[in-house]
């Protein structure tokens, strides 16, 4: 079964050759530091991405992340960062493979700093220092961030994500996560996850993107007394799900625990499946497709 990283590559990678998309002029700019590194600013064209590739001496290819900086790159989001490819003093490309890698996937040129005669032993220590966090990029909540960041794993993408994907998430869902976060607020309920959130933030923004109220009252009296812990009055079908994280049973997920959770948070507020005595799933892929099919309307179809 072809998974849904590969499925994003081979997507991508399959545009027609055409014509790349020259963003900007020729002329490159150069200088060097005392220390003997040299800078110069340089369009990388797929052809020139493809030959500087050819001298790599670097970690594996990560496919996934190439495609997530292709996806950048097609939607004009990429930036120009200080310092994007790095040769040592052998010639050897020691850094921005996958940067490369995405200029061949987008089929466009784009503006990049590359740097040369970088020593061997500096390829020892880059990448190793800590790397920002979502929230930190974003300046954002990190409960917020991570709700909208498990939205799009599993409605949009699996890998990783840009910072502007998961800033039109939080756009497109602003009035869901509210509507969540007054009835929810940041109260900690053993086993109750991100996924869970996700799912039930999904179907808040459906049902105000439908000015169904009532409907949004009721998941926000559910949230309430589950924040409380307090199932006596709620649907049969809430009252297993809640047993069933509360509790931590082991269930035959079929899947990974991410995406089970979050298809058990979706059906479990899901009226028409109140009368459920015991939360099962048959078909995740079904409930998947579902919940993107109200991600699509949410979002209006900014992510297809």
């Amino acid at each position: 079964m072809t998974s849904k990283h590969e499925s994003n590559v081979r997507k991508i990678s399959e545009k027609p050759p055409g014509r790349f998309r020259d963003p900007g002029p020729r002329a490159a700019a150069s200088f060097t530091l005392p220390c003997g590194y040299t800078y110069t600013q340089e369009l990388i064209t797929p052809e020139k991405a493809a030959e500087y590739l050819t001298v790599v001496d670097n970690r594996a290819m990560r496919e996934s992340h190439a495609a997530s900086l292709a996806h950048a790159m097609d939607a004009e989001k990429f930036l120009l960062t200080p310092a994007s490819i790095y040769f040592d003093t052998d010639g050897h490309l020691i850094q921005g493979q996958h940067t490369l890698r995405a200029v061949i996937l987008a089929n466009r040129a784009v503006q990049l700093i590359v740097v040369r005669n970088v020593p061997k032993a500096v390829y020892s220590v880059l990448d190793c220092g800590l790397p920002r966090q979502m929230a930190e990029r974003l300046h954002s909540d990190r409960v917020i961030t991570s709700i909208c960041q498990t939205l799009f794993r599993h409605m949009v993408r699996g890998g990783k994500s840009q910072h502007y994907e998961i800033q039109l998430v939080m756009e497109a869902f602003r009035d869901g996560l509210n509507a969540f976060r007054a009835a929810f607020s940041s109260r900690k309920v053993r086993g109750f996850t991100i996924a869970h959130h996700a799912a039930i933030v999904l179907r808040i923004a459906r049902d105000l993107k439908e000015e169904d109220a009532d409907s949004v009252l009721r998941v926000q009296r559910y949230l309430e007394r589950i924040a409380e812990s307090d199932i006596t009055n709620l649907p049969a079908v809430l009252k297993s799900f809640y047993l069933q994280f509360a509790e931590r049973a082991v269930l035959d997920l079929g899947v990974a625990p991410s995406s089970d959770q979050f298809c058990r948070a979706w059906i479990a507020f899901d009226p028409e499946h109140s009368a459920m005595q015991t939360l099962r799933i048959n078909d995740h892929r079904e409930v998947i497709l579902c919940a993107r099919k109200a991600f699509s309307e949410v979002t209006c179809g900014v992510f297809e």
